[in-house]
């Protein structure tokens, strides 16, 4: 997998000490970022059934299948789950320079959120994805030029982006690639991972030429993101952790959450929330996990494409996208 040569610095305090001392404080972080990730995205500032429903929501997901499946990993993914939401929460507001801030430090230790950068790219929003770009370009040229073996990372870099061969590793790709894979129907898979861009594609073409309602970015946001992990090379499960809470945030700041945006993110937050003992230990086989965490990311998906498709306005409107960017405007 690619990470980049500035993760080792990032990690960097993690060497010091005794290694089960080390490897307690890596569980106890990756929890509390789910947990974090949990509580943000349903919005617990606001007032009514809402800091309820945070609470509801990290809870499910620190007890998920999905995250005691994954903490023996070490992956830097689940660290990625607040910064997610928080990019989302800071572009709703319109704090382009400040989000794009939070996401290059993210993909300085692993490019995950990579297709975020797409947001405000669609709002017409260049001059902070270039600030943004030319800051990370330096960073990691630094990090490449000055740390041992850092010109590796382009090595890696060509063998990933060229198709990463999951072989035996296709039963824990959760992706559309590796479900195919491992059933032999390559053919079938690559059309399916055309479509799915293509309907992605319409949807953000249509997006992008109307003024959103809130929620509607982080909707756009969780959208690209899904479609990133399900038709890219490969997709992981704790990569729901960070799907689950980025739609969570859409459907808090749209404030009345459709029945279809609703019950597709219950089914699929059930699907990987709920450990298989619960529910007699079906689906318990690494098989028929992948089957039941591809489902839960398509299903997410489909929440998200119907969230981002609501969230477009009828007709052209002036004035800001979220009730975040009113507050933040009445600081400024």
């Amino acid at each position: 997998m690619v990470y980049p040569p500035a993760a080792a610095v990032a990690c960097l305090p993690l060497t010091v000490g005794r290694y089960a001392t080390t490897l307690d404080i890596w569980f106890v972080l990756s929890a509390a970022a789910v947990l974090l990730a949990g509580l943000l995205s349903m919005a617990p500032w606001r007032r009514g059934l809402w800091p309820l429903f945070a609470a509801l929501a990290a809870g499910l997901m620190v007890k998920s299948g999905a995250l005691t499946a994954t903490l023996w990993l070490g992956n830097l993914s689940l660290l990625l789950a607040p910064v997610a939401v928080g990019a989302l929460l800071l572009f709703e507001a319109r704090r382009w320079r400040l989000g794009m801030a939070l996401l290059l430090l993210s993909l300085l230790l692993k490019p995950l959120l990579l297709p975020l950068i797409v947001i405000p790219l669609l709002r017409r929003e260049w001059r902070p994805v270039v600030e943004a770009a030319a800051v990370g370009g330096v960073l990691l040229g630094l990090a490449v030029l000055l740390l041992p073996g850092g010109a590796h990372f382009f090595a890696v870099l060509q063998h990933v982006s060229g198709g990463v061969n999951t072989g035996a590793m296709a039963l824990y790709d959760i992706s559309i690639r590796g479900f195919a894979e491992r059933l032999g129907v390559t053919a079938w898979g690559s059309a399916a991972r055309v479509v799915l861009v293509a309907l992605t594609a319409a949807i953000v073409y249509i997006w992008a030429r109307r003024p959103s309602k809130p929620g509607g970015v982080a909707a756009m946001g969780t959208l690209l993101v899904l479609a990133g992990f399900i038709a890219g090379p490969v997709s992981e499960v704790h990569y729901l952790l960070i799907a689950a809470p980025c739609l969570l945030t859409a459907v808090a700041l749209g404030g009345r959450p459709t029945i279809v945006v609703a019950a597709l993110g219950f089914l699929a937050l059930l699907m990987f929330a709920v450990p298989n003992d619960y529910i007699g230990n079906v689906a318990a086989s690494p098989a028929d996990a992948q089957v039941r965490y591809l489902l839960a990311e398509l299903l997410l998906a489909g929440a998200a494409a119907a969230a981002a498709a609501q969230s477009i306005r009828s007709a052209d409107t002036s004035g800001v996208c979220s009730p975040l960017a009113t507050a933040h405007e009445a600081v400024d």
